[in-house]
């Protein structure tokens, strides 16, 4: 609580002091709305099961208002709701639920303190809402959850000439995550999850990033992340199945390192004036490492583990893009493959026996989208995608560690 006032506190005093110089300054003010929103509707299969097709919509409205050729004040509201069962990890478990709705309301500042060095402060929360069930109500859901979140940053870009340059940033966030209808009912699942609170979490994260634009072709990016999660009431559990006076705390460390490539070179469809299409491509590569002092459990089997939810995962994301002129349909194709293991975790199989291997899981997925316009601001959108989970975990009394999706959604956007 004391770090929140802190953060909220350094936040109102540089947006107050700043209105207060841009004031004195009598800088030009100059408001530039900006929105995008789609409707549409959609499906997904679970396990070749069809849902019920679901609309959906996404909204992100930010009336910009810039102070001068250095100041830039971005209120933002975003929100997405969909009509449809999606997978969602909760807990480093998978879980499937029908529906969900998320907002963000939010407050960002730009400050360009020198020619290519910018301060970025925001502040803001996000909510998520889930219903498993169609009878269930929003806002009753078990995952729903309040996240408010405080950021700082700094950005500076370096010319490295020959038309290449380096961007370099870093700062830090802090944010809350808060279960307000989360409390188990169940030993079944483990020890550590007893309790009204156990989830609610309060974090902290340090990055640093940077890109290089080696040339008008192509780009290198980079993002290293290292957060501290500390949770507020789940407390240690031991080898006796006893708790301790400790408490949960995880640490996360996540590095991205992507390529992306634009030849700039036209490919004909035909005769030159029947038009071309360009390519753009890319990939990236993560790296992420959780170390958790959780143990588990298991009431059932009567079995413990130390730091159940530590892992270590690999993701591989390749993507391409074709896009068309005239006309400016982008027709893009993305793939997503993981690798997670847990060092400290045996696999169980269908009876619930541990085995002798450790846990883990590999997924895939492919994903198609197409955006066409049909005027200078509405858009048809169309996606589709398919992703399938193994896993040598076969114990699935409360989660499900294989299985395959599939989804599909088409819909109208509108930007301003």
């Amino acid at each position: 609580m004391f770090k929140n006032k802190i953060t909220v506190g350094l936040f109102i005093y540089f947006f107050v002091f700043s209105f207060f110089f841009f004031i004195s300054a009598e800088a030009k003010i100059e408001v530039v709305p900006l929105l995008d929103l789609k409707l549409g509707g959609g499906n997904s299969y679970f396990e070749g099961e069809s849902s019920s097709f679901g609309g959906n919509f996404s909204l992100h409205l930010v009336p910009a208002i810039r102070f001068g050729r250095t100041t830039t004040l971005l209120p933002r509201y975003s929100a997405y709701y969909s009509g449809y069962r999606l997978a969602i990890e909760i807990e480093d478990e998978e879980s499937l639920y029908q529906q969900s709705f998320d907002h963000t309301l939010s407050l960002k500042l730009i400050q360009e303190i020198l020619p290519d060095f910018k301060f970025r402060a925001e502040y803001g929360q996000d909510t998520e809402l889930l219903k498993e069930t169609k009878d269930e109500s929003w806002g009753d859901g078990l995952y729903d959850y309040n996240s408010p979140y405080t950021n700082f940053e700094l950005e500076k870009k370096f010319p490295i000439g020959n038309g290449s340059s380096f961007l370099l940033g870093g700062g830090m966030r802090l944010y809350n995550i808060t279960y307000p209808n989360y409390q188990s009912l169940s030993s079944e699942i483990g020890l550590e999850l007893m309790g009204k609170n156990v989830l609610d979490n309060k974090n902290a994260d340090v990055f640093i990033n940077g890109e290089i634009f080696w040339n008008s072709k192509y780009f290198t990016h980079w993002k290293f992340t290292h957060t501290r999660s500390d949770y507020n009431d789940q407390k240690i559990i031991t080898n006796s199945g006893e708790y301790s006076n400790e408490k949960r705390n995880d640490r996360i460390s996540n590095f991205t390192v992507g390529l992306n490539f634009n030849p700039d070179r036209k490919y004909y469809l035909g005769f030159e004036e029947d038009g071309y299409y360009k390519i753009y491509s890319g990939i990236d590569l993560v790296f992420k490492t959780k170390t958790s002092n959780q143990n588990h459990f298991d009431t059932e089997f009567l079995m413990f583990t130390p730091h159940f939810y530590s892992y270590n995962q690999v993701k591989f994301i390749p993507s391409i893009t074709f896009k068309f002129v005239p006309g400016n349909t982008n027709v893009t194709l993305s793939c997503n493959f993981s690798f997670k293991n847990y060092p400290d975790r045996l696999a169980q199989n269908t009876l619930g026996e541990y085995t002798n291997d450790n846990l883990s899981s590999q997924s895939g997925g492919i994903m198609l989208n197409l955006s066409s316009p049909i005027n200078e601001r509405i858009y048809v959108e169309l996606g589709c995608g398919y992703k399938k989970t193994s896993s040598n975990m076969k114990y699935e009394t409360f989660y499900q560690y294989n299985y395959s999706t599939a989804d599909y959604s088409m819909g109208i956007c509108y930007r301003y």
